[in-house]
């Protein structure tokens, strides 16, 4: 069974991810990518916590 929280990081890893991918390519957008690129991995190290305490329960 998956934890409300875990629920709720998938669904923040979801948007991040869409939100990262929907950003153009290219050299004016560099610094928005970074931060979106920064954000989609901060939430992926909160989920994979999230995990491994639902793994040890």
């Amino acid at each position: 069974m998956l934890s409300p929280r875990f629920e709720d990081l998938l669904d923040e890893l979801l948007l991040a991810a869409a939100s990262y991918h929907r950003i153009p390519r290219g050299p004016d957008s560099v610094v928005q990518l970074a931060h979106a690129r920064w954000y989609l991995e901060a939430v992926r190290a909160e989920i994979a916590e999230e995990r491994e305490l639902l793994t040890r329960v």
